[in-house]
């Protein structure tokens, strides 16, 4: 088993609870609008998509060759869509093209920092998230934001400040418990890694109301089907335990202000 979790009912106790969804988001959502399951669900607050400003822009990092996120909002809400993704750089094809207002499209992967790595189609180039989002020429509560990175969404949340989560209405993240934190500075620091983990998820529920949560995994997703889903089957393991789940969120000033 993985050192970062290591069958730790405690942390994992922890996060449940930092990851549990508002009781009071739905009625202060006036309900919410749902889409997708598992490592792609999302949950919409009303008001938050009601209140949704004219110079509203989205930005969808990590693509894969298809993006029901991106399309949904853009379709269903008028959202204009930058799509960013390094590993899968072919044009969306057929049903999964079919946007109202083209998105712009780039083949860059968000990280932390600035970097290239080698892959078996060529070069992949990652930039640190400041690169391709200019917060500081955003309004308040202007953009909504999907993270579907692979990892590296750890090293993102913590280099987004306090005046960066302002900018954002609702943000629908794909969060792993053992990705992006097994190498580089936190590769042999299991009790950091940890620390990572629970001190974003601390920030973002600061900020946010969670609205819902859908536990998944990495590989053998056929196993998830009829199966109820405990934190007891939490883990790093991504052929037997559920190392990944989708969570949604909404910024607190939407329904506060």
């Amino acid at each position: 088993m993985h050192p970062l979790m290591a069958g730790d009912i405690t942390l994992f106790s922890i996060i449940a609870n930092l990851t549990a969804p508002a009781p009071v988001a739905e009625g202060l959502c006036n309900g919410f609008t749902t889409r997708g399951s598992g490592g792609a669900a999302y949950t919409w607050c009303n008001r938050a998509l009601k209140a949704i400003p004219p110079s509203v822009e989205g930005f969808s990092m990590g693509i894969n060759s298809w993006d029901p996120w991106s399309k949904e909002l853009n379709n269903g809400f008028g959202i204009p869509m930058n799509l960013y993704d390094c590993i899968y750089t072919k044009p969306l094809q057929g049903k999964h093209a079919e946007f109202k207002i083209p998105p712009k499209r780039f083949d860059t992967c968000i990280a932390g920092s600035n970097y290239v790595i080698e892959h078996e189609n060529g070069p992949r180039e990652f930039k640190e998230i400041h690169e391709v989002m200019p917060f500081d020429q955003f309004e308040k509560l202007s953009i909504v934001v999907k993270m579907d990175i692979e990892g590296s969404e750890w090293e993102v949340l913590q280099r987004l400040t306090k005046s960066d989560h302002t900018k954002i209405i609702f943000m629908d993240l794909e969060i792993h418990w053992c990705k992006g934190l097994t190498d580089g500075e936190y590769k042999n620091q299991p009790k950091e890694r940890a620390r990572v983990i629970l001190r974003e998820l601390i920030r973002l529920r600061q900020m946010y109301y969670i609205t819902a949560r859908d536990m998944s995994r990495s590989r053998e997703w056929d196993l998830l089907e009829g199966k109820i889903l405990t934190w007891a089957d939490a883990g790093c393991d991504i052929y037997s335990q559920y190392d990944m789940m989708s969570i949604s969120l909404v910024n607190k000033h939407v329904l506060l202000h």
